[in-house]
């Protein structure tokens, strides 16, 4: 891949390819050989800016008849990096894909920001509470959910932007979208509302009931209604999975409820696994990384 970064510097800096997008950028050395491209405060329309990690495969663009999938995943300074993850826990990401030997997987982690909840929560979702219910969560967190917006992001800034920047004269054999958590739930979001775009979702600890203070069941009927209203016929796509303790202790009887909808579109092929004795946390989600890159990419 070194050679490869000497020559995107070489385009970047002398003007060739440059997106209108030009962004500020570093190679970042997570591991003695392991490295990954980080864009410093991307800007956009839509949102405010962040950072951007960008992971390429071993090897990458040697060979142009290799298919990619890309994989875009939310609060992307988990990913990698130790020094900037939360609580210096990261998924570490690149030993999943070592250890399984996946050779064509470039991976998008996107930043969260201090609007992490607004961005993340499903507009339609909240629109269809009731009134009680979006009070709540707007006082919760500070503002009505952003995510459309958010969306248009990854869709309409960020894609074309890695795309020029990255993916010229690379063959695209998917793309998908994941996250943990309130990260999860937004991507299961683009899916459902981009179906053209992904293919596919990973949905670790999805945080189905919204809010981090109340359980409450009757606001799961909102997301049921509108995945059961915004399944099309694309073929897609998902990964779930839950715990058992803290926070994830929640999740099982409204995952149930998800798998049952799932079930009987003929256009969806899901998994969904149960980890007993697992939390809320990167530690365990980095235990289990390898199980939905296996599923989705049939390794």
């Amino acid at each position: 891949m070194l050679q490869f970064l000497k020559r995107l510097y070489k385009s970047f800096f002398f003007g060739a390819a440059i997106s209108s997008h030009a962004q500020d950028r570093q190679v970042v050395e997570i591991e003695t050989g392991i490295e990954v491209i980080r864009i410093l405060n991307f800007q956009s329309n839509f949102v405010e800016p962040r950072n951007i990690e960008i992971f390429l495969p071993k090897n990458f663009g040697s060979d142009t008849a290799i298919e990619y999938n890309i994989l875009f995943w939310q609060d992307g300074q988990n990913l990698f990096d130790a020094n900037v993850a939360y609580n210096a826990n990261p998924l570490e990401m690149h030993k999943a894909i070592d250890r399984l030997n996946i050779e064509n997987l470039i991976v998008i982690g996107i930043w969260n920001t201090d609007k992490r909840y607004r961005e993340y929560l499903p507009e339609k979702i909240y629109n269809n509470l009731s009134k009680t219910q979006r009070v709540q969560l707007k006082l919760e967190y500070s503002g009505k959910p952003i995510s459309d917006d958010y969306l248009k992001f990854i869709v309409d800034e960020l894609n074309p932007f890695i795309k020029n920047q990255y993916l010229q004269n690379i063959q695209i054999a998917s793309i998908g979208i994941g996250g943990c958590s309130m990260g999860a739930l937004i991507s299961l979001y683009a899916v459902l509302e981009y179906p053209n775009m992904f293919d596919f979702a990973i949905c670790m600890s999805t945080h189905w009931p919204l809010s981090v203070l109340r359980n409450n069941p009757e606001v799961h009927k909102s997301t049921i209604k509108y995945i059961q209203h915004s399944l099309g016929k694309n073929n897609c796509k998902f990964y779930f999975d839950y715990g058992t303790e803290n926070l994830d202790a929640w999740y099982e009887g409204y995952q149930i409820q998800v798998d049952t909808l799932l079930s009987s579109k003929a256009n969806v092929s899901f998994q969904t696994i149960k980890f007993n004795g697992d939390s809320h946390s990167e530690l365990d989600w980095r235990k289990r990384l390898e199980m939905p890159l296996k599923f989705m990419l049939g390794k």
